[in-house]
This record gives structure tokens, sequence and C-alpha cells, in this order.
């Protein structure tokens, strides 16, 4: 559309992907990537835990548990998604016609996901069964295994992608869009104001996410935990049975749980994406 080539057409002020120190950036967003992790931990298992109850009321006990998985699952895998997304949009940016930054935002946010979701669903699968039930990584994994085979460890794995891959095409460009209609009103040339920009484009972004992805979220947690999908291992077939028995409300379960999450840790992990960009640049 017109407002998508006038906006990728604006967005020229970013670090290039090509003059960035790799490794440096690597380890630089491996210490924010566990910060964040640290952070919102808490909040990730509540949200697990009343997307997978039917009842009402949540146990607020061993909101901690599993948080040293998390951390290392989380690292790796937030670091690889963010070189993929770069590097993959650096090299749709150059083969799509000029002024398509946002579609190829889309593309790349899209392709990086699916990667990072299936690889990451094993330990994903473990994480979300540790914060429901008592129980060490290497237990809950046995127990997996001896449930379901492999194959359980791929629980949720489809619904996994169906829910992140589209979040994240809608992620991206919603914050690019954001960060450019937020600077007429904030200075981007100067320090604190730029950190607000991102801060707000990025919880903005997220918010727009989190509500469209929320009902997929749902079915995928009940899918990964083993917990009532009504007799259902698909996706779709889940997601209908979970509507006829619950309603509306059973789908927006966690939807307050995920914004808690999703809104500050966007804020913070979209400035200290920014940060990291601009730590690891080697200017030409």
């Amino acid at each position: 559309s017109d407002s998508m080539t006038e906006a990728s057409a604006t967005m020229g002020d970013d670090p290039a992907w090509g003059d960035v120190h790799t490794a440096r950036f690597v380890a630089i967003d491996s210490a924010l990537v566990a910060a964040d992790v640290a952070i919102c931990y808490p909040v990730d298992v509540l949200k697990t835990r009343l997307q997978a109850s039917t009842r009402s009321g949540v146990d607020l006990r061993g909101l901690w548990r599993g948080v040293g998985v998390a951390a290392v699952s989380a690292v790796p895998t937030g670091v690889a998604y963010l070189v993929l997304y770069n590097a993959a949009r650096a090299r749709l940016e150059r083969a799509l016609p000029k002024g398509n930054r946002l579609t190829a935002c889309i593309l790349a946010g899209a392709l990086a996901d699916v990667t990072v979701s299936f690889i990451g669903n094993p330990i994903d699968v473990v994480i979300k069964r540790i914060q429901l039930r008592h129980g060490s990584a290497l237990h809950v994994a046995r127990d997996v295994l001896r449930a379901d085979g492999w194959r359980g460890f791929f629980r949720g794995a489809a619904a996994s992608v169906v829910v992140s891959a589209p979040a994240s095409a809608l992620w991206w460009p919603a914050y690019e869009v954001a960060k450019q209609g937020l600077r007429p009103w904030l200075a981007a040339d100067a320090g604190s104001r730029k950190h607000l920009l991102h801060s707000i484009a990025g919880a903005g972004a997220s918010l727009l996410t989190v509500v469209v992805t929320n009902p997929l979220d749902v079915v995928k947690t009940r899918l990964q935990t083993a917990s009532e999908t009504y007799g259902s291992r698909t996706v779709l077939g889940s997601l209908w049975r979970v509507l006829a028995r619950e309603g509306l409300v059973g789908l927006q379960r966690g939807l307050a749980a995920r914004l808690a999450i999703a809104l500050p840790s966007s804020a913070f992990s979209s400035t200290t994406y920014e940060l990291a960009l601009r730590w690891s640049h080697v200017p030409a």
C-alpha cells in the first residue's frame, strides 16, 4: 500500500546489519535477554497456569519454578531469533524492490520465528509443565518421553508456529510504523527520548499482537501441557472445542497476564535491542 511504501522509505536511520559486529551483538544481547527473563518470569508462570486451567483462580506458589531452564532456553533462542531476523531482513531488502522495507520486516519476522519456535519447542514443553507441576527439568522430560515418546516434545509445535509466526510478522512492521509515527513528538537524536520512543513503540506493537493472537496462545499452552482441549490434538480442533465449551472467555484466558508480561517486556527488549545494535555497530 502507499502508506506502507511511504513508511518504508523513511526508515533509514537504523544501523545496517552489515555494519554490526555479530559476536559483540550476541554477547550484549545475551545479557539483556537473561535480564528480561529474570524480570518477567513470574508473570509468565501465572499466564501459563491461567491458560491451562478451566477453573477460576490460580495457584500463586512456586512462581520462580523453572526459571533456570527458561533462561538457558531463552538466551540462545532469543539471540538466534534476532540474528536470523536481521540477516533475513537485510537479504530481503536487497532482493525486494526499493521501498519495501516493511514487507521485508514481515517476511523476516515470520521466517525467524518459525525456525526458532520449532527448534525451541521441546524445551518450551518442559518449561510449561514445570510451571504447572513440581519436578526438575530432567524428571519432567522423562515423564514426557514415557507418556508420549519423542513426539511429546513437539506437542503444540504447530500451534506455536501458528501463534508466534503471525505475531512476529505483525510486531516488526507495527514497531517500525510506531517509531516513525512517534518521531515528530519525540526528538530522535536525544538519548533519553530515543529510548522512550523505542519503549512506547515496542509496547504498542505488543499490545496489538497479544490481543490478536491470545486465542491461539491459549490453545498452544493447553496442547503443550496436555491440559483440557476436549479430546482434540490439532490447533483448529482445539480452538473450536474450547470456544464451544468455554465461550470467548476461555479463549481470552491469561490475556491480562500476557499483556502484563508483553508490554513491559517489549518496552524493555525493544530498547535494549536498539542499544545492542548501536553498541555493536562498527563504522565503515
